[in-house]
């Protein structure tokens, strides 16, 4: 392997565009692999090298803050970091010169990688499916947009080792070859400020089975109207998510449960398997992530049911945060879209209020706000900005309840949620602007609601 990543480098001139966690992981591969290549180092964020990255290297080489994205005509690789949008590129550098942590270290490791999309669900599946492994004893680590940036295993990890790999968008968008287990469990409209269009977040998202060949397999929701039709040419074995029993092929998801067919046993996930994953959609994702330690063998398993029933789900979704006066409060800051609102809704089932709201990325809330249409009884409190951009569209005003910030949100929730039943925060919006990301929301919520008791 190592020979492999030689004849990669040397010899070149190699871009770091963004220079953060995987920028500096980046940097460090490349540089215990080789001193014959030119690296340098491009990031609108940083006109010096500060005290970090001194201790890294005083050596390293920054294009100019007013260089950024004008790059030397004689480059031979750009690695672009997820954060920043392929669009911003194009037209600046040839694309076939850029490339990513994700992109090399599949080409390298494809026939022992899970690889995992989707708008949402991505996060629990992946950490379900390493569970579910690790259980079974596989050597297996947990790598990507909920890990570590995949170089940094190159050097530590045995041969063996197989990858649970979380891929988001940002990630799939510059890769040229795909793993050989696939996963797409959704594509919705999200992180619409990062692409051109809806169509280049949802294209870039198939990239995960584009480049299959006979031997590989992607796992993909039928349920999900958007990926069945972009699906011609490819080559993997499609493994569809579906409600029709009659296909008995698959994932068949019916009132009582779900079965799962293959060249296997089939195994059926009862309704009411025991479990903290709340939800029809999560009873899908443990039926996904069952589904590939099936195709891996572990047909027999001792331990499956154990993971499944222990597992306690990621923090941030569906999270219970306590008791209050007879009020339950739950986080799920996780919800950055309208179906993911509805979805929460839905597996609690004893929602009396639901905060919403935050930075508008041009999202169509028209689901959810039918949704609330449908729903008279529950009480919604409005956030800004796209809370209360949706007030005028909610019938019921007086079920309406507008909130300048979580502070108040939270005081609102306890003084209208009727005892016995739930404030659920699920915004159906990113947190920018207000927060660093749905992980501090989430914690302030969780520390606003611990103040009440």
């Amino acid at each position: 392997m190592i020979t492999y990543w030689k004849d990669q480098f040397d010899n070149k001139k190699i871009v770091i565009l963004g220079f953060g966690k995987e920028g500096i992981s980046t940097y460090r591969f490349i540089n215990s692999i080789t001193d014959k290549c030119l690296i340098q180092i491009m990031d609108q964020n940083i006109a010096q090298p500060d005290n970090q990255v001194q201790e890294i290297d005083t050596s390293i080489y920054f294009y100019p803050k007013e260089r950024y994205l004008d790059f030397d005509k004689d480059v031979d690789l750009v690695f672009k970091s997820p954060g920043i949008p392929l669009m911003h590129i194009k037209g600046l550098i040839e694309l076939d010169k850029v490339t990513s942590q994700s992109n090399e270290f599949i080409k390298v490791y494809k026939d022992r990688i899970v690889g995992i999309t989707g708008t949402k669900g991505k996060s629990t599946v992946s950490t379900l499916i390493y569970e579910l492994l690790k259980g079974e004893g596989m050597n297996v680590e947990l790598i990507g947009n909920i890990g570590k940036p995949p170089f940094d295993y190159v050097l530590e990890k045995d041969p063996s080792t197989f990858f649970v790999y979380e891929l988001s968008s940002h990630q799939l968008e510059t890769v040229r070859v795909s793993p050989k287990y696939g996963i797409i469990l959704n594509i919705f409209q999200e992180h619409l400020d990062h692409y051109a269009s809806y169509d280049h977040y949802a294209e870039a998202k198939m990239n995960i089975g584009r480049y299959q060949c006979e031997e590989d397999t992607l796992i993909y929701s039928a349920l999900d109207e958007e990926i069945p039709k972009r699906l011609d040419g490819y080559k993997g074995k499609l493994i569809p998510i579906t409600k029709d029993e009659a296909g008995r092929a698959g994932l068949i998801v019916t009132p009582r449960g779900i079965d799962l067919i293959g060249d296997f046993n089939t195994v059926h996930l009862d309704q009411n398997l025991k479990r903290h994953l709340l939800g029809d959609h999560n009873l899908i994702n443990i039926g996904v992530a069952v589904y590939i330690t099936l195709l891996l063998g572990y047909n027999q398993s001792k331990t499956r049911e154990k993971v499944i029933e222990t597992f306690p789900g990621l923090p941030h979704r569906l999270a219970f945060v306590a008791r209050v006066n007879g009020v339950d409060f739950y986080n799920d800051s996780i919800s950055t879209i309208p179906q993911a609102t509805i979805a929460a809704v839905k597996a609690l089932g004893n929602v009396d209020s639901v905060i919403i709201g935050g930075m508008d990325r041009g999202v169509d809330y028209g689901c959810l706000v039918d949704y609330i249409n449908n729903n008279e009884k529950i009480k919604v409190i409005l956030l800004p900005t796209t809370g209360h951009q949706q007030y005028s569209r909610l019938k019921h005003p007086d079920r309406l309840f507008l909130a300048k910030d979580m502070e108040e949100a939270v005081a609102m929730g306890m003084r209208i949620t009727v005892k016995d039943s739930i404030c659920l925060l699920s915004p159906a919006a990113a947190s920018y602007g207000v927060y660093k990301n749905f992980e501090s929301r989430g914690r302030h919520f969780e520390s606003l609601v611990k103040h009440l008791l």
